[in-house]
């Protein structure tokens, strides 16, 4: 089980069913998993590691914002670069 993550970004967009989400806000690293308590919060630009059937995945974000859900985070930055080889 886990929960939908969606990152939007100027022209590109990023959507899949995940386990988990390890990010940076301003007040340092933050994991958001299923079930989540709601809240928004600021994030900085970072490479976040997302979770899902056993793989781990690496995207790098601009400035933004997040918001958290018990079912869904959805991102919303200046920058998204998705790259298979970026660890």
């Amino acid at each position: 089980m886990g929960f939908s993550l969606e990152i939007i970004s100027l022209g590109k967009r990023y959507q899949k069913n995940v386990k988990t989400v390890i990010l940076s806000g301003f007040e340092g690293d933050f994991g958001v998993f299923t079930g989540h308590t709601h809240f928004i919060t600021a994030v900085k630009p970072s490479k976040i590691r997302i979770n899902y059937e056993d793989t781990d995945e690496y995207i790098r974000i601009g400035f933004g914002l997040a918001e958290v859900t018990p079912q869904k985070l959805t991102l919303i930055t200046e920058e998204l670069i998705y790259d298979k080889h970026l660890t």
